[in-house]
């Protein structure tokens, strides 16, 4: 079996593009594969920090393969890669390896490469290399599951680091440059886009009617949630989690203090609005209303569409390959919950400082979001710095290591509760210090909390 060479493998509709300039990743231009081969032969500079470890089992097509051996042949012979020369090593080697003549479509596959009219930008580049990539990787978890080896996912994670420091592009060396008319032309594509498919484009649910007024959040974002030890940030991280469940929505929590025990206590208090502290009492202690209550809470829970992880010292790469697992269970993600990131576990690595540690867990967190696409509400806790000034309002520098933390969120909320026995009248509230998405932060939203069934509510 030879390469045909036919426009399957080159044009992701199988045909030229009428208009050079109508692109659209998924409907025009070179498929993956056929992008980041021309790519190399048109020099674009970005494919260069990239392209010496890619690999010949990264290609799927025979197309793909036979013209990346063309490159390999041509470069280690310190040829030139203008056409004739592509076309004269890659006739060569098909003569070599098939003993056949080429097929005539060969030197229309070539010269379609080389097309001016169809050489990718930058931006079209790193688009299809990280597609490209991301294909290869989902084959080798394919293949390693049909085999049903006890490794795969293993095998996955790794394979996940691979590809994701193929897909860093070497910044340090290169930038992506766009003149006025790519900002342009980008920004009316993504309005049109919006237009077309309203639906990718859907704040997601606080829960909370204010909060989704003044904190817009969305698939793939990082959420803080910090708090002083006693604030309540566990408590109320839990009823969003809550309301989210009772939606419909599928949920992964991660929890690194509380056990499974505690989880289903609280959210059972919330639902049934026994008091929580009932649920420590015997049987006998307790009503037949609050009985009934609990057994109906429990039905409610039951039903939702959550997975819990109690696991102490969860690392992200630990938490990357469950949450893949949940996923893939619960047949989508809406929200991940992790309960707490000054708790979790390092990889095994050797961090220099705790300020690395976090910088390592806060990226990869917003990495896992991005990648599974979904929002994860992480907690913090705060330092001590607060307790030295006259104003106990929390603020971002008040995070343990915040300054990643700060870089990597999408938004940073906080709760207070005013422990002063002389202010007790002082309401609790959410306070906003980072807001990327929103119009403005530092602000507060004002909650009512009944520690009595561990309820948030706004007012």
């Amino acid at each position: 079996m030879h390469p045909s060479f036919s426009r399957d493998w080159l044009f992701v509709n199988r045909t030229m593009p009428k208009l050079k300039n109508d692109f659209s990743p998924d409907s025009h231009y070179y498929t993956p594969e056929a992008s980041v081969i021309q790519a190399i032969v048109t020099s674009v500079s970005d494919i260069e920090s990239i392209d010496r470890d890619i690999k010949d089992d990264y290609f799927d097509s025979l197309e793909a393969k036979h013209f990346w051996k063309t490159i390999n042949r041509a470069r280690a012979n310190k040829l030139d890669l203008d056409l004739v020369v592509f076309f004269k090593t890659a006739v060569e080697i098909f003569i070599e390896e098939y003993e056949l003549e080429p097929p005539k479509e060969m030197a229309r596959a070539c010269s379609d490469l080389f097309d001016p009219d169809f050489c990718s930008s930058t931006q079209n580049v790193n688009y299809h290399v990280r597609k490209f990539l991301q294909q290869f990787f989902r084959r080798e978890i394919r293949a390693s599951m049909a085999l049903k080896t006890s490794d795969a996912f293993d095998k996955g994670i790794k394979l996940q680091h691979d590809l994701d420091r193929l897909m860093t592009l070497d910044k340090r060396k290169t930038a992506e440059l766009f003149s006025s008319s790519d900002i342009t032309a980008s920004l009316l594509d993504k309005m049109v886009d919006r237009e077309e498919h309203p639906e990718k484009y859907v704040n997601v649910n606080w829960c909370y009617k204010i909060h989704n007024e003044k904190i817009p959040i969305n698939r793939g974002h990082l959420i803080i949630i910090g708090g002083r030890s006693g604030s309540g940030k566990t408590t109320y991280a839990m009823n969003i989690l809550r309301m989210k469940l009772l939606n419909g929505e599928k949920i992964a929590m991660f929890s690194l203090e509380m056990t499974k025990e505690e989880i289903a206590t609280m959210l059972n208090s919330q639902v049934s609005q026994v008091p929580y502290e009932a649920y420590f009492k015997s049987s006998s202690e307790l009503t037949q209303d609050q009985i009934d209550a609990i057994s109906l809470a429990s039905n409610q829970i039951s039903r939702g569409n959550a997975v819990f992880v109690e696991t102490a010292n969860l690392s992200v790469e630990d938490i990357r390959r469950q949450a893949i697992q949940i996923k893939s269970k619960l047949k989508g993600l809406d929200a991940i919950f992790v309960d707490h990131i000054h708790i979790m576990g390092d990889d095994g690595k050797k961090f220099p400082s705790m300020r690395e540690r976090i910088i390592h867990i806060s990226s990869g967190l917003k990495n896992l979001a991005k990648e599974i696409d979904c929002p994860i509400f992480a907690l913090a806790q705060m330092n001590r710095n607060s307790e030295s000034r006259s104003d106990k309002t929390p603020i971002t520098a008040d995070l343990k290591e915040s300054g990643s933390l700060e870089q990597d969120a999408d938004a940073i909320v906080f709760t207070y509760r005013n422990t002063d026995p002389n202010k007790e009248h002082e309401p609790s509230f959410i306070i906003c210090r980072k807001n990327r998405h929103g119009t403005t932060c530092d602000f507060k939203i004002n909650m009512k909390v009944d520690s009595r069934y561990k309820l948030f509510k706004e007012y």
